[in-house]
């Protein structure tokens, strides 16, 4: 009787232990997207900026796509996110595939019968790119000065 005690103790100790070590695994992944996301959040924070930055460790190069979006212009919390996810997403392929920019600038000169010129500039700027960009992971909202920040990323493929 003592031996199958033993045994049912000893398979019980397994049984926890094997448990543990799978716990601690997700505890260390999960630290590093936390960790992650803090150093990416203080770089926001110490020198703010809108667009596409990519950020490198030893093994791995990251894009990091910033939207800033103003709430007072979408109906929605649900509107506002899907425009800035579009939105890192249209900055990622830019930067990942290039884009063709034209420029028209339309000059008219207007004189009245007493001598008086007015002159209106309008310029005409369109930007067209192609490609495809993954969706992209959103990895924190930040809010600043009515503006609400969202920080996309995604691991660079490598070459």
């Amino acid at each position: 009787m003592v031996l199958k005690r033993n045994t049912i103790s000893v398979l019980a100790l397994l049984v926890a232990m094997i448990a543990n070590s799978h716990d601690s695994f997700a505890q260390g992944f999960n630290g590093d997207k936390v960790a992650f996301v803090n150093f990416v959040s203080r770089m926001y924070e110490n020198n703010p900026f809108e667009g596409v930055k990519i950020v490198e460790d030893y093994d791995d190069a990251y894009i990091i796509s910033v939207v800033s979006l103003s709430s007072s212009n979408y109906p929605s919390e649900s509107t506002m996110t899907r425009v800035a996810e579009v939105k890192s997403r249209a900055q990622a392929s830019r930067y990942i595939n290039g884009a063709e920019v034209t420029l028209d600038m339309i000059v008219t000169t207007k004189e009245d019968g007493k001598g008086n010129v007015s002159t209106e500039i309008v310029e005409k700027i369109h930007e067209g790119s192609f490609g495809y960009v993954d969706t992209l992971e959103l990895l924190t909202i930040l809010n600043k000065n009515e503006q609400t920040i969202y920080v996309y990323s995604t691991k660079l493929k490598k070459k």
